[in-house]
């Protein structure tokens, strides 16, 4: 997934929009060939990006467009802020933090429970599109967690 965005930098033709601020500079990013255009902010002083594709508020990864923008104005490591510990080789497996609030109101807690059940999924999701067989296996397992949590929920009340 990572690698992918790595390569597909190699494609991209940028332009520098605005730079007359000294905090920020904008940037069109677009594929060789193509119209769609992205639009990247960097921050230079904080060796921070921001794309319009939110991949990163998404995936948890950079994308290709951001990349591309780094590597132009010589920042050839991510930055750390980048490296979320999930993507580290010290991350547990599918480890969740959270930090729940015991006085917080059933509302925000859903929506806590909520953020926190999406990014297992999507993780997983992005693991098992790999193949057929784990998308197989993906796929039944979450047939049988759905029919389990109804059972729970039917059970509850």
């Amino acid at each position: 997934m990572f690698q992918e965005q790595v390569i597909r930098t190699l494609n991209y033709d940028t332009f520098l929009c605005d730079s007359s601020d000294k905090e920020k500079k904008v940037y069109t990013v677009k594929f060789h060939g193509t119209q769609r255009e992205h639009v990247v902010s960097f921050y230079p002083n904080e060796e921070k990006v921001n794309c319009s594709c939110k991949k990163f508020e998404f995936a948890g990864i950079l994308c290709s467009h951001c990349l591309k923008i780094l590597d132009i104005n010589n920042i050839k490591h991510i930055p750390e802020h980048y490296i979320l510990k999930r993507w580290t080789i010290d991350a547990k497996v599918l480890e969740i933090t959270s930090n729940r609030n015991l006085h917080e109101d059933l509302k925000a807690r859903m929506s806590n429970f909520y953020k926190d059940l999406c990014r297992m999924f999507i993780h997983i999701a992005a693991s098992a599109a790999e193949s057929d067989e784990t998308y197989d296996m993906a796929a039944k397992c979450a047939e049988q967690l759905a029919r389990d949590v109804e059972q729970s929920l039917k059970i509850r009340v």
